[in-house]
């Protein structure tokens, strides 16, 4: 006969998991961890006036928003407290003082208390139920500080004076030793009534000092370039931004002023929030705006698509993936004639993937967003792939455009048929009173029209197994392919040649399925250019 016994374990988890091997393992890079701890600062920031008299129309109607300012005016003692006209900034500097860089964040929030240092220091704990918060936040897992500063460095220092107090907080951790410890709570914090000499004059406001970095080599430009693409929203509506005496500054690519913006905030499209563990919440507005650009980007064939937020956060950046991958757009996959595609797309409705870098694709949210908008993307990128050198067409197309976005439904121009010479067999004159010279069609025609690959351009950068081994360009019928010679696909292969056909043959397959050609008509193309080019 058995006998069953109870016993109890711990899963506390090992003081090892805040090292750069256990949440710095995560690589964020340095834009990204920079932009968690940003983003913590803007969730903490004083409310504008205008956002404060918003809250306090919010709160006669809306359940939530009167719930929020309640627990505001109990913590602050009037929401007056948290708010100001004083501008919003956030200063990222790069400090390098006998070889030990240090790279430090500073705001001007509303700083913290012990109680909210803990919490913020804690795996999983920040919430808004632990501390109320000011707006709607970015942060949504309770791990950005902790990733972002184990992505950079190995020690981190905070200082902080709250709004509610005259007391600094003072607080270092060096994660290597804490590593060695057996326990959690011997953790030293300082409270003390003398300023920070980060601080300045300031009366409330945090400071994070990241030093003993992981990497002391980085692209600090490319990290000013990253936290303004990320932070662009919070630009045009009052943060400034300094980095390292720069004012960060976003620019968007120049737009087409001929074809008018599609508003997706005038289509009242709206899909029920994912809340997680199957459940669905209230319905949100899908807001924002696509556009085409005047002139694409040649040089980078990735920049292009729509920049896509949640909360005002960017959560990808130059989205282009089409049904083949379960993106937004309604075509299998990008090609060139989709990089004049621009534009803001904002999905609070949908959850990011753990690091916010990315969509959670399995939401079912998310699939509702993509079937609402379908109907309205699929016009602007048959829009885009008429050349800017087909005036004719251009303005047939605008003439369509502006009807649709007044409300009108998406009926393209029909194109005209071209009348093309008929040679005789015998030679001579041609049939049909043409007097030009048929061209020869070549293997690669699209409906008599002859396409033609250009010098292949070469690429050097460090791709994964997942990224497309080769991408292609077509303007004006002349394809220029992009082989990545870094891919896992071609240091397998000694052959260089034998896949750059392959490339051809997959680019020019992919053409055809933007130009409507069926799957059984492109299969059957793909197996005569493999007869051709592979001579059999």
């Amino acid at each position: 006969m058995s006998s069953n016994k109870t016993v109890k374990i711990s899963l506390i988890p090992a003081p090892g998991v805040l090292t750069a091997e256990g949440i710095g393992a995560a690589n964020l890079g340095l834009a990204n961890a920079l932009g968690e701890i940003v983003a913590n600062c803007c969730d903490w920031h004083l409310l504008s006036e205008e956002e404060a008299e918003l809250l306090h129309e919010a709160a006669n109607t809306v359940p939530l928003a009167e719930k929020r300012l309640k627990a505001l005016n109990k913590e602050y003692g009037a929401l007056e407290k948290v708010t100001s006209s004083q501008e919003k900034t956030v200063k990222v500097l790069l400090e390098d003082k006998d070889g030990d860089p240090k790279i430090i964040i500073i705001d001007n929030g509303v700083g913290m208390e012990i109680d909210d240092l803990e919490i913020a220091l804690q795996l999983r704990r920040a919430s808004d139920e632990k501390r109320t918060p000011l707006r709607f936040r970015k942060g949504m897992f309770g791990m950005g500080l902790k990733a972002g500063w184990l992505t950079l460095g190995h020690d981190i220092e905070i200082h902080t004076k709250s709004i509610k107090s005259s007391k600094t907080i003072f607080f270092t951790l060096e994660s290597k030793s804490f590593a060695k410890k057996d326990t959690w709570d011997d953790v030293d914090v300082i409270i003390s009534s003398d300023s920070s000499p980060y601080l300045d004059d300031q009366e409330h406001g945090t400071v994070i000092v990241i030093s003993n970095l992981m990497k002391k080599n980085h692209d600090w430009n490319a990290g000013r370039e990253g936290l303004e693409l990320a932070f662009s929203a919070e630009l045009e509506t009052g943060l400034k931004m300094d980095y390292d005496g720069t004012e960060c500054k976003y620019e968007e690519p120049e737009l087409d002023s001929r074809i008018p913006k599609l508003k997706l905030d005038d289509l009242d499209l709206f899909v029920a929030e994912d809340l997680g563990a199957g459940e669905r919440g209230e319905l949100v507005q899908i807001r924002g705006w696509v556009g085409l650009v005047k002139k694409a980007e040649k040089a980078n064939a990735g920049r292009f698509g729509v920049h896509t937020t949640r909360r005002g956060q960017l959560i990808e950046a130059w989205h282009h993936d089409g049904s083949s991958k379960n993106g937004l757009w309604p075509y299998p996959n990008p090609h060139a004639d989709h990089r004049r595609i621009f534009g803001w797309i904002h999905l609070d409705m949908v959850p990011p993937n753990f690091h916010k870098k990315g969509w959670n694709t399995d939401s079912p949210a998310w699939a509702d967003v993509i079937e609402i908008l379908e109907n309205f993307l699929s016009p602007i990128t048959e829009y885009a792939g008429i050349t800017l050198k087909d005036k004719k067409k251009q303005a047939e197309y605008q003439k369509t455009w502006s009807k649709f976005i007044s409300g009108g439904t998406w009926e393209p121009p029909t194109p005209a048929k071209k009348k093309r010479g008929k040679k005789k067999k015998g030679g001579g004159e041609e049939e049909n009173g043409g007097d030009e010279e048929e061209e020869e069609v070549g293997p690669f025609s699209i409906r008599g029209a002859n396409h033609k690959y250009l010098e292949p351009m070469s690429h050097h950068e460090e791709v994964s197994v997942g990224d497309p081994p080769w991408s292609y360009t077509c303007d004006n019928n002349e394809i220029i392919l992009h082989v990545y010679l870094e891919h896992p696909i071609f240091k397998a292969c000694a052959d260089v040649s034998f896949l750059t056909k392959l490339a051809k043959i997959d680019a020019f397959c992919s053409i055809m399925l933007e130009h409507g050609f069926s799957n059984a008509e492109v299969d059957e193309k793909r197996e005569k250019l493999y007869w051709t080019l592979m001579e059999g």
